[in-house]
């Protein structure tokens, strides 16, 4: 017989004791299929070395012509919370950009029930079996493999015939990097976004160089995740000693990757490179200022080195915590 918790995961998770009950040691995986940011981040922010269970999540989106499947990494790292932001900046059909975006049938509820509260999304009870079944079968198979790299697996319906695709994805363990300046805060960065900043720095060996981050935030785990980047602007100014970023059409481009996204990934700092392994300067912590000065949290600031990664963010801002982001 199955049991029944009936007190609030988001509460109870973080407990030792009531988490031992709910994540038991001799358990395979955990599936959250909750729906549910909340218990989601909660499920992400629990210490990797004292949940053995792999974490999983599964939904279904676009009225149950969409599912997808997220299965945590070695060590929980990438976590559940980096595979959803991670999925939101990869998802490239225009199919499945639909289902999971579109304001009419993407990620839209609708409330059922006599008093209930119950949210859920219409669709024919052979949708959900054929979506929930399919998804089943792929978290069966993604856990007689020895825990490695996260996997992000999506299933969508054909729009005019009852085939269904399935992508699968698999995602590197994020890099995490302590945020100077905030305290407890960290910057969580996609091992395919880091290639593409190593390969910017790459071609710009004499001068620092750099670029705009793009990502989510969240002030219940205090971590700014980066999915993706935009380029500097044509105006951008660099030098060996410093790294200006330009502005020309930069609200522009901002604008777009916010709405190409469907609303779920945000501007979330900038980026800049050093040529020696030297952290913040007293610049970089002037920018900061000035950047918590003129733009709404998150504002963060990442510098790379040929051997480190550093991160930064004004002390006001860290303590005020951060916004937008799923």
């Amino acid at each position: 017989m199955p049991q029944i918790h009936e007190d609030d995961l988001v509460f109870d998770l973080p407990v030792r004791d009531k988490r031992r009950i709910l994540l038991p040691r001799d358990a395979g995986c955990a599936v959250n299929t909750t729906a549910s940011l909340a218990v989601r981040e909660a499920l992400s922010a629990l210490p990797a070395k004292e949940v053995k269970p792999r974490l999983a999540e599964a939904a279904l989106f676009g009225r149950g012509q969409g599912g997808f499947l997220l299965v945590d990494g070695a060590a929980h790292n990438p976590t559940l919370s980096d595979l959803t932001a991670e999925l939101y900046a990869t998802a490239g059909s225009p199919r499945l950009r639909a289902l999971l975006f579109d304001a009419d049938h993407g990620l839209a509820e609708v409330q059922i029930g006599q008093g209930c509260s119950s949210l859920t999304m219409p669709m024919t009870d052979m949708r959900l079996s054929a979506m929930t079944a399919g998804l089943t079968e792929q978290l069966l198979q993604e856990l007689q493999a020895p825990a490695g790299e996260g996997c992000i697996i999506v299933a969508t319906a054909a729009a005019d015939s009852p085939d269904t695709h399935w992508f699968r994805q698999s995602v590197a363990p994020f890099a995490v990097v302590d945020v100077e300046g905030a305290d407890g805060w960290t910057l969580r960065i996609s091992p395919r976004v880091l290639d593409e900043i190593y390969a910017e720095v790459a071609c710009w060996p004499d001068v620092e160089t750099g670029g705009l981050m793009i990502g989510t935030c969240s002030a219940r785990l205090r971590t700014v995740t980066v999915v993706d980047l935009l380029p500097a602007p044509p105006d951008s100014k660099r030098s060996a000693s410093r790294f200006v970023l330009g502005t020309d059409g930069l609200k522009a481009a901002i604008k777009a990757r916010h709405a190409e996204s469907g609303a779920t990934l945000f501007d979330v700092g900038t980026w800049h490179s050093h040529l020696a392994d030297q952290g913040p300067s007293a610049l970089d912590r002037k920018t900061a200022a000035e950047l918590a000065a003129e733009r709404p949290p998150p504002s963060a600031l990442l510098i790379v080195t040929p051997a480190r990664l550093f991160g930064l963010m004004h002390a006001r801002q860290g303590v005020a915590g951060g916004t937008g982001g799923g």
